[in-house]
């Protein structure tokens, strides 16, 4: 487990897979789930002699506690432990540690990348019957073939739809996951997650899939590189899908440290690269983390790190980058509520603290860091965005793609200590909002070699209010809206600029977009609402003020 350097990404080992019909086979190229020819879990123990006479201290010792926990010496042992029905232990509250790396199947994947095993049989797992909180130490031994297949059934995983207490220190390697819901590699629940590596493979599901885990509360030093693949049912919704942790349990606090996913993944709505949804969490927290894979959404909200956030306390997001490919493919999909960071915002306070989209996205009306921000969650009907400390390269057209109609809550929007540099580009591409709201810059830097175009918004409101102190460009022509019309007027309360050294002190108001008056010549630039040009002239600090322009220092 832990986090790899921001400047060498290792390449994923993983395959693209597809479920376009329930019993799908590789056409044009492309790898499909297939069914093989698999053996059942009780034939584990026939063709491998396991039962109660056979099993010995060179299989399994321990009785489980804390102090003398379950150690697991061979394969043999392993499934002998994890089969109630055979072994009548209850794994509920116990403590299991592996000294040895267990074999459950040879190979899943065929040589044309088709999960069917190299000799076309596979052993298909049963998740554990009796695991609700227990404490599960890998000793950084690994896990290779893992098989679980049945997307008619919930929580598959090695746990299943039990809530283990820890799980850590374990590597999978050549696992094929496909379930209905709530599953990851790991399972659907946990209290905490710790140095679990997926190293190749394959995961198939519908809705609240994880790369590692369904649901945790806290995640630590955790990779991916399995490729995850969604699949819809009349009955079934699909969403909710990360890299690392389909969403939060919810009610409850999330926290994820030093991770990172570096499969593939083709979602539907809300999934992202860490977490697919933080849904009704009290406090949300992610740092450190890290999305390579690339993300093709089909319908809308997905991004690098989190797809969906609706944190009834605070999300604090820090130090997380987004290197990997966004892509929205389907017709009618929603590109503008995906982003480098997240996808959507619905309520709730969200902090994201040094972070950058680190390449461009497929999906050219996306946001840098943020998708669609609005206040829809009715529970909170407040949103509160703040961008602090970042320093990067736009690589889209918007800081945030679209501010959304949906909830009547009140919105802020924060930026504070970022440094940017752009091309032509807008902090806000699109705004459909119905009520007033604030936006915040105070000690920003933007900047580009060659001359570019800033515009605040691309198109105001009246009863927005830009406030901006000590905000700084460099070879940029700074406008506050493209499109302006005589009933969305943008108020501004102060704005500095300093280019090369000079300074401009700054006067706006409800007649115009916005100018800069220089005091040294008198000399007036007005962006008018007639025109997109700006053009210069003489006006009286009385003219100003007649017109209800205020004047701040």
């Amino acid at each position: 487990g832990g986090a790899n350097s921001l400047d060498s990404p290792k390449t994923a080992n993983n395959s693209d897979f597809e479920s376009d019909n329930d019993n799908p086979k590789k056409e044009g190229g492309v790898v499909t789930w297939t069914e093989p020819t698999y053996k059942t879990y009780e034939d584990y123990f026939t063709d491998l002699n396991i039962t109660q006479e056979t099993i010995s201290e060179n299989d399994l010792t321990g009785i489980g506690t804390e102090i003398n926990p379950y150690i697991v010496h061979s394969t043999r042992g392993f499934l002998y432990l994890t089969n109630y029905n055979l072994s009548k232990i209850n794994l509920g509250s116990k403590y299991v540690e592996l000294a040895c790396d267990i074999i459950l199947n040879d190979e899943i994947f065929d040589k044309d990348g088709n999960p069917s095993g190299g000799d076309g049989v596979v052993y298909k797992w049963k998740s554990i019957s009796s695991a609700a909180d227990i404490s599960f130490d890998g000793r950084n031994k690994s896990i290779y073939g893992f098989y679980y297949n049945d997307i008619t059934t919930n929580y598959g995983g090695l746990f299943g739809n039990f809530r283990v207490k820890i799980v850590k220190n374990l590597t999978f390697e050549n696992v094929y996951v496909a379930s209905r819901m709530n599953f990851g590699v790991v399972g659907r629940y946990a209290n905490m997650v710790e140095n679990i590596d997926i190293l190749s493979g394959g995961i198939l599901g519908g809705n609240t899939v994880g790369g590692i885990i369904a649901c945790a509360n806290v995640v630590i030093n955790c990779n991916n590189y399995a490729s995850i693949n969604f699949f819809e049912q009349e009955t079934l919704s699909s969403g909710y899908i990360g890299g690392i942790v389909g969403r939060n349990i919810p009610d409850e606090d999330i926290s994820i440290e030093n991770c990172n996913n570096y499969g593939n993944m083709k979602v539907s709505t809300n999934s992202g690269g860490i977490v697919g949804i933080c849904g009704s969490a009290a406090d949300v927290k992610i740092y450190n983390c890290k999305n390579y894979g690339s993300i093709d959404g089909a319908k809308y909200g997905f991004a690098g790190i989190i797809g969906y956030s609706t944190a009834k306390g605070t999300a604090f997001i820090e130090n997380c980058f987004n290197f990997g490919k966004i892509s929205c493919s389907s017709e009618g999909g929603n590109s503008s509520s995906a982003a480098g960071i997240v996808g959507r915002i619905t309520g709730g306070a969200t902090t994201i603290k040094n972070c950058a989209n680190m390449t461009t996205l497929f999906t050219s009306d996306s946001g840098d860091i943020v998708g669609q921000l609005s206040t829809e969650y009715t529970e909170i009907n407040e949103s509160i965005l703040q961008i602090v400390d970042c320093n990067f390269e736009q690589k889209q057209n918007s800081l945030i793609a679209y501010l959304d109609s949906n909830g009547n809550g009140d919105m802020t929007i924060k930026i504070k200590n970022c440094k940017m540099k752009i091309s032509t580009t807008y902090f806000i591409a699109k705004s459909a909002l119905k009520q007033d709201f604030d936006m915040f810059f105070e000690n920003c830097y933007v900047y580009s070699n060659n001359q570019a175009q800033l515009y605040f918004f691309r198109n105001g409101r009246e009863g927005q209010t830009l406030h901006i102190n000590n905000f700084y460009s460099k070879n940029i022509s700074v406008g506050i809206c493209e499109w302006n019309h005589q009933d969305q007027l943008v108020k501004v309360s102060r704005h500095a600029v300093i280019e090369d050294g000079i300074s401009k002190k700054q006067f706006y108001g409800t007649d115009f977009s916005g100018f800069y008056v220089d005091y040294k010549t008198g000399k007036v630039c007005v962006k008018s609402l007639s025109s997109k040009g700006f053009y210069q002239g003489v006006v009286t600090e009385e003219y100003l003020r007649n017109k209800g322009f205020v004047k701040k220092n």
